[in-house]
């Protein structure tokens, strides 16, 4: 086996493992239900992977992957980074759409 095909066989690992989970837990990860807790999806995730970080230093990993555990958060904090910008792009655009509108009101009531 390659370097190459043993990538190929690391990430598709995660990547089954995270739609598993997305399954199994619904889009928990990138939309909580946010009962407790009100804080921005992405500062959520990193308080995970605080937490598995601490297991790991600490030798508490109780049977789990925490190295696949690690890349999956990884991989959803970077979607949920993606998509803040996104949402920022999108509010901005509109922003830009009303003052646009509001102009042509003032040349056409003028």
């Amino acid at each position: 086996m390659t370097t190459a095909d043993r990538i190929v066989a690391e990430c598709d690992a995660v990547k089954q493992i995270l739609l598993e989970k997305n399954r199994a837990y619904g889009d928990s990860a990138l939309n909580p239900v946010r009962i407790f807790s009100s804080a921005a999806t992405t500062e959520q995730l990193r308080v995970r992977l605080d937490d598995k970080l601490s297991r790991l230093a600490r030798g508490h990993a109780a049977g789990e992957d925490v190295t696949l555990d690690l890349l999956g958060y990884l991989i959803l904090l970077r979607i949920a980074e993606r998509l803040e910008i996104e949402r920022a792009s999108h509010v901005l655009d509109g922003a830009a759409n009303v003052a646009a509108i509001g102009e042509m009101a003032v040349v056409v009531s003028s």
